[in-house]
């Protein structure tokens, strides 16, 4: 999946006997409506049975395994970089967007006083970081509330800069309603104030077009099980080139540095991405990662992100015939990626949540925050997915009580 999409691609469905082909590499459809992909996305039968494989070699092998798992790995660096049109030497692999964010925040030199604006959407990944550095290194946290108005967004970032303000840290796509933020713009607004800039892609990396360059960020964090549909346990961090010597390991092990001395107390980190990484990692999980990105090229990129938004503006169609649905997330294609984030009005949505999974199967997400239920669009999604899910909140909504 190459980075090559141009920054809003139109809503278009998946030919059926393709769509037909993609779920059936998916044996939980079989079970269930899957709409929850923005929290845990199945792996696709050929990347698990990859994955499978490689784990298998590795952990009855050793050492003595006969795959070139660590070669692989560098091949999975290329590809992210590809993908984010990075280079590999700006990307680190991680365990997911919470070790990516972390290493960034946990990094950077931060002085009492120092602030930080953030949005009011943001998940515990960037959050709970940035609520324990303002307790443990006396830095002040700023939530901006999100608006879908790009110009009444730059406002509120005015609003709360300072002369001490250190970093802007938020979610190209927002966990919690979906909206797919301004962030070139953003970006762009901190640049003019010499502010940096950490955007957390778990949301948006498969799911809308994500480019470092087009964006204009100083680092990035994602992760692979989401929209990427690649193991647990997998992600990266990026770091723009001329920013890596900015930001001071945490953790540090074998392989972080490039020269090490004990005699001397030499200790050099790598001038690259790479001295963010450390320890023995499982290659196997690079393997399968490879496996499920290759499936997504084969697919095509804006294949896949044209038929999300397809299925999104069906689902919002729905919804917008569903009786007491309120809608959270932008209906604008460039104002969404793969959520659609809706509350239902005097009613609680966690309980509809769960009727729909024990009485319909359907997999959703609950969003306390707005009392909602987020739904995954997935390329794997189809138009009987979403006439299936219409049903059931209709079911739902008629047997539940009112909140009053």
């Amino acid at each position: 999946m190459k980075s090559t999409t141009p920054a809003v691609v139109m809503p278009r469905a998946l030919p059926d006997r393709t769509l037909q082909r993609i779920r059936r590499a998916f044996p939980v459809l079989k079970r269930v409506t899957y709409l929850n992909s923005g929290t845990y996305g199945p792996m696709p039968l050929p990347a698990l049975r990859a994955y499978l494989s490689a784990m298998s070699e590795l952990e009855r092998d050793g050492v003595a395994c006969a795959r070139p798992l660590a070669a692989e790995a560098e091949e999975l660096r290329a590809a992210l970089a590809r993908l984010i049109g990075a280079q590999p030497a700006e990307v680190a692999f991680t365990g997911n967007s919470t070790d990516g964010l972390n290493i960034v925040l946990a990094g950077t030199d931060w002085c009492a006083g120092d602030e930080v604006i953030t949005t009011d959407e943001e998940h515990e990944a960037l959050l709970h970081p940035l609520l324990y550095l303002q307790r443990i290194r006396s830095i002040r946290v700023h939530r901006v509330s999100v608006t879908h108005e790009p110009e009444a967004m730059m406002a509120r970032l005015d609003g709360v800069r300072s002369g001490r303000t250190r970093l802007l840290a938020f979610s190209h796509v927002t966990c919690e309603s979906g909206a797919r933020l301004p962030a070139a713009e953003m970006c762009a607004w901190a640049r003019r104030y010499g502010i940096r800039t950490l955007v957390d892609v778990a949301q948006s990396l498969g799911a809308t077009p994500v480019d470092v360059t087009t964006i204009g960020c100083d680092c990035m964090a994602a992760n692979g099980h989401k929209w990427l549909h690649g193991p647990t346990g997998t992600g990266f961090v990026y770091v723009r080139a001329d920013r890596i010597e900015e930001i001071r390991p945490a953790h540090v092990g074998a392989g972080s540095l490039e020269r090490a001395d004990a005699a001397s107390g030499l200790a050099e980190p790598w001038s690259t991405a790479s001295r963010f990484e450390f320890g023995t990692r499982s290659w196997a999980r690079a393997a399968g990662w490879l496996a499920s990105l290759r499936w997504l090229e084969r697919i095509g990129q804006n294949r896949v992100v044209a038929h999300m938004l397809a299925m999104g503006d069906q689902a919002i169609a729905m919804l917008r015939d569903c009786e007491g649905a309120e809608l959270l997330t932008p209906t604008a294609p460039g104002g969404r990626a793969g959520l659609v984030t809706v509350s239902f009005r005097d009613h609680d949505a966690g309980a509809i949540g769960e009727r729909l999974s024990r009485d319909h199967g359907i997999v959703t997400r609950h969003v306390p925050h707005y009392n909602a239920l987020r739904f995954s669009m997935s390329h794997f999604t189809s138009a009987d997915d979403i006439a299936h899910l219409g049903a059931g909140l209709r079911h739902a909504l008629g047997g539940q009580a009112s909140r009053n």
